[in-house]
């Protein structure tokens, strides 16, 4: 997830969130799937929640000041207890999400950002719109933001890496190259001629994406008993599992595809 401040939209998570929109009636289905998850929700989920909240508080007339612009649904005032459920979400990912856990170190903003958003989504309380200030202008190789430092990524400073870990899931991150090189031991080249991550960058990125070094190859793939592992704690029964973590039924049509050349 590229993270550059604090606020709801100040990921790229929430951003994915509203640019996927088809209509507000999501929204506040959004709001209710994950009320309806009484576990700890995973940092995505938390982000995408909580901008989910926050487009409610703007229905309200009560945006936030970093609200994206122009939106393609049309905002609305939602019904008082979608309202109240969404305090009761914003309050359980402050004490028990993945996120809050990752804001630790910056714990005082964080909370005054979320204090913020459940005065918005409470009508009965006085709230002045903020000022907005212009956007910047981003440079013609805008990339993202980078989730090391939050500051803008070009194309020429750094990359979007994209990662598909064989289970299903396909995370990206955008990141400045300076910033990778900061994690890594060693004086060694982390990057090719044309800018692509070395096994020792690759790995570190999927690292910090929050898959354990123990579970991972030097270059960055899952192991295959970790990969075996994920899927069996993803709900899928053994016998459909090949013995490296594959689903047969994959690994069949590859094979039968690679007969066809």
């Amino acid at each position: 997830m590229g993270t550059w401040r604090t606020g709801s939209f100040g990921n790229d998570d929430a951003l994915d969130f509203v640019a996927s929109l088809s209509g507000f009636d999501t929204v506040i289905e959004t709001v209710s799937a994950f009320s309806a998850k009484p576990e700890e929700l995973q940092a995505y989920e938390a982000s995408t929640a909580l901008a989910a909240c926050d487009l409610l508080a703007a229905g309200l007339g009560r945006p936030p000041a970093d609200l994206p612009e122009p939106l393609e649904i049309t905002l609305r005032e939602a019904p008082k207890d979608v309202l109240k459920q969404a305090r009761v979400l914003v309050k359980h990912i402050r004490t028990t999400s993945e996120l809050a856990q990752l804001w630790e170190d910056d714990r005082e903003e964080w909370d005054d950002a979320i204090d913020a958003l459940l005065l918005r989504l409470t009508p009965s309380k006085p709230y002045v719109l903020p000022k907005k200030e212009p956007a910047p202008e981003l440079p013609a190789d805008f990339l993202g933001h980078c989730y090391v430092c939050g500051e803008i990524v070009t194309a020429r400073d750094g990359f979007d890496f994209w990662y598909d870990d064989g289970c299903g899931g396909e995370l990206g991150s955008t990141a400045h190259r300076a910033c990778i090189d900061a994690k890594l031991d060693g004086d060694g080249a982390h990057w090719t001629p044309d800018g692509k991550p070395f096994p020792a960058a690759r790995r570190q990125m999927v690292i910090d994406m929050g898959y354990e070094p123990e579970d991972l190859e030097p270059n960055g793939d899952l192991l295959p008993a970790a990969r075996r592992r994920m899927m069996l704690e993803f709900g899928y029964d053994e016998s459909a599992l090949t013995s490296d973590g594959y689903l047969k039924s994959e690994q069949s049509d590859d094979d039968a595809g690679e007969g066809d050349f």
